[in-house]
């Protein structure tokens, strides 16, 4: 276990330097790389980057891996404003494509993430920022992307990983809403105080008790039949709660933190009240500095996509 952190610890500080050190390389004015790689640097010191790297999940390989895909993106775009050599194209898109595959696979949720970053090849294809002899890799590219994203949900689908999603839509979302529970009940979900008191469980407890739990076996046979499309049905025959859920946790979604994970009744070491307050001072969550930063990357990938001017791909990740 000591092994497996030092490993995740060491991967990485190379990742950040990795995408510090391309961010910096593409300022055309040398005085501002050292700041530059700084600032990629400041980033990824952040709580909520460095507190994984001490726990055996699958949160901080994400987050490096993250680190090495835009570093790979950024080095292949500010690459093919010139003509590349068919072997440099071919060797660009097996590194992207390589990243893009483990990235994919850390966590289910990355694959959304990716599906945006992978557009923005072929757009800036589109806005002629790239030589047309080039844009025939961004395709290509493209292409293999959608196919990780075919593999990814199929070997979802197969591995059974749903339940546990489905253990978390139970607790948290369903159990709670009176008028989410009636329509369970309506669709033939055997409900039981055994399993209403799921919502007041933490998640390392509520996922193996509705999973492995003798009790649990009538409504988890259920779930494995029904669970899945009644849930789809519940999302589209209520379309306006559906839609207006997401809108009341905009905060926790557009600048939420992950240090409620480390509460005492998840059962981990809790963060020193001292780092805490050092956190907040150095990364603030206020949502001026949220929407400080969308004006910024409205405005890079602006200058990027719509200026005349020959401009650096970094302006992109802004």
């Amino acid at each position: 276990i000591r092994d497996t952190v030092d490993a995740q610890y060491w991967f990485s500080i190379l990742s950040w330097a990795a995408l510090g050190l391309v961010f910096s390389l593409l300022m055309r004015q040398s005085w501002l790389r050292p700041l530059a790689f700084g600032i990629i640097l400041f980033f990824s010191l952040n709580l909520e980057v460095s507190l994984w790297e001490s726990l055996l999940l699958s949160e901080s390989l994400s987050f490096s891996i993250f680190a090495l895909l835009i570093a790979a993106w950024l080095w292949w775009n500010a690459a093919t404003k010139k003509p590349l050599p068919p072997q440099a194209g071919v060797a660009f898109v097996f590194l992207a494509a390589l990243l893009t595959i483990l990235y994919s696979f850390t966590r289910e949720s990355n694959q959304y993430f990716a599906v945006f970053g992978a557009l923005l090849f072929p757009i800036a294809g589109l806005f002629g920022k790239v030589p047309r002899q080039n844009r025939k890799f961004y395709w290509v590219y493209l292409l293999l992307f959608f196919g990780v994203l075919v593999l990814k949900n199929v070997s979802f689908g197969a591995s059974d990983l749903w339940q546990i999603h489905m253990a978390d839509l139970l607790a948290l979302r369903i159990l709670p809403d009176a008028k989410a529970v009636d329509y369970f009940i309506a669709a033939g979900l055997p409900m039981s105080e055994n399993l209403l008191k799921m919502s007041a469980m933490p998640g390392h407890e509520y996922q193996p008790y509705l999973l492995n739990d003798p009790q649990m076996a009538a409504a988890m046979n259920w779930i494995n039949q029904y669970g899945v499309a009644t849930y789809a049905k519940f999302l589209i025959t209520h379309p306006l709660d559906s839609m207006i859920a997401p809108l009341q946790q905009l905060p926790s979604i557009l600048s939420g933190d992950n240090l409620e994970y480390h509460l005492p009744r998840f059962g981990v070491p809790t963060i020193p009240l001292w780092l805490q307050t050092l956190t907040a001072r150095f990364y603030p969550r206020d949502a001026w500095v949220m929407w400080g930063f969308f004006f910024l990357m409205s405005v890079g990938a602006g200058a990027y996509f719509f200026s005349k001017r020959n401009l650096s791909p970094a302006w992109l990740v802004v």
